[in-house]
Parts: C-alpha cells; structure tokens; sequence
C-alpha cells in the first residue's frame, strides 16, 4: 500500500512539474511561436485484425482512420477572439467551407493552456466528430448506400492522446494534437454487415491494413498511411508527422 501510494505521489509531482515547465516554455520562451491545433476523432473498424482506412480527401495520397476534426459551438466566437484564433484553411471556398467551426488552426503559443483549459471542459464543442464524418466520408467515395447499414450506430471510447507540440517538416510552426479514439459498438448489430459490405465493395477508396502495415507506413500496395493511423494499434506516434494539408490565410 505504501509502495503504491508514493509511486502515485510521484507520478503525480512529475506530471506537475511537466506542465509547470511546458507553460514556462509556451508561455514566456516561445509565446510568440505559432502553434497549430488540431482536435480529432478517429474511428477504430477491425476485422480479422485489420484495421479500416479511407483516402484522405485533403491529402488524397495519404489513408488515414474514419474521422474528422472535432466542431466547437458558435457561443465561444468570443473565446476564440481572445486566444487569436485563426482558422486554417487556404483560400479554397470548398476547403473553407468544410473547415466551418473546425477546432482547427493556428494560435500563439502562449495561449495554449487557455485552449487547452477549455477544451478540457467538455463544453460547447462535439464530444466526438463521428456520425457526422461517417455520413460524409462514405458519401464522399460514392459509398452512400452504405449508410443504412449504420442507423443507430453507437461507439466506444478507447482513448485520448495528447501529442506535445512539436515541429512539423518545412513549416514555420509547431503542431498541437487531441485526438480521440473510438470504435464502433459491439452491441451494435449491424456491425458485421456493414464490414461484409464494405469488403463487397471493393472501393479504392478503402483500405484494410494490419499492424506491420502501420508500422512501415505503407501497405502491401505501397499506399501511404497517415501518421495518425499509429493511434489505432498504439498510444505513442510511430509514424513520422505528415506535413499540414493547408495553407495559412
């Protein structure tokens, strides 16, 4: 018992002095640094221990997890005034449009914490992206009969991984992630039909990838596999960051 507890005392003053030293750094040493946010759901679908991807339709070279960026409510406009929030997006009208209310986009590193104090509130934003991005990914790809298949459908919470902020290849600005995984509930009883379907349909769009595959980042097709995709076999990033899709406005 004593063991336990100093371990947890421990464990607790390390986690404590982290975050003093992160906000040391964010919000005095490089306060004025740029950091792009981004918070995401994933969606975990496997079968005979592969997991299902989708061509990214941003980055149409890369296969990525079902799942999309996580929208905030339109009642913190004001908040996201104060912090400087810009979205990200080019100045595409169809990307701009998809990007509506996206928690997605840059801020200065010293209102990290603000953001991240907020979004830790679970208010006034999605808890998760997923029936939302399920309807638009499939349509997307010309899979939108499949829909039927997914009334009802209910998820299960795996996990959330916060990735400390970090540089990103060729780009002036580091890269702050949330992204929270699920997968689809065993008690829906749908699932094993809509998964004989997808494999029916044979879609280019869709790929199923093992765990080696996700490891080299590539499939035995050579298509590429987002980084994003290691959260799906793993809590740590195994793949190297993608470069970001958008431009700044």
């Amino acid at each position: 018992m004593t063991s336990r507890i100093i371990t947890s005392t421990v464990s607790g003053a390390y986690k404590y002095r982290k975050t003093l030293y992160q906000r040391l750094l964010y919000q005095v040493i490089f306060r004025n640094k740029s950091i792009r946010i981004s918070c995401a759901t994933l969606l975990k679908i496997n079968d005979n221990n592969r997991d299902l991807l989708i061509k990214n339709k941003l980055r149409p070279n890369l296969f990525s997890p079902i799942g999309g960026a996580i929208r905030y409510s339109t009642s913190i406009t004001s908040f996201l005034k104060e912090i400087d929030f810009q979205h990200d997006g080019s100045h595409s009208k169809v990307k701009k449009d998809k990007l509506k209310r996206d928690l997605r986009g840059f801020i200065p590193a010293k209102n990290l914490f603000k953001f991240i104090d907020w979004y830790s509130t679970n208010k006034d934003r999605e808890e998760n992206s997923l029936h939302r991005e399920i309807r638009e990914e499939l349509t997307e790809i010309k899979l939108g009969k499949l829909l039927k298949f997914t009334k009802g459908i209910e998820f299960n919470f795996l996990k959330e991984v916060t990735e400390t902020p970090h540089s990103v290849s060729g780009k002036d600005f580091l890269q702050f992630r949330i992204l929270r995984v699920y997968e689809i509930s065993s008690d829906f009883e749908e699932l094993s039909v809509l998964i004989d379907n997808i494999n029916n349909e044979n879609n280019e769009n869709l790929i199923w990838v093992t765990y080696d595959d996700i490891h080299q980042g590539r499939d035995q097709s050579h298509n590429l596999i987002g980084s994003n995709s290691s959260y799906l076999i793993s809590n740590k990033k195994i793949l190297k960051e993608d470069i970001a899709w958008t431009d700044r406005n």
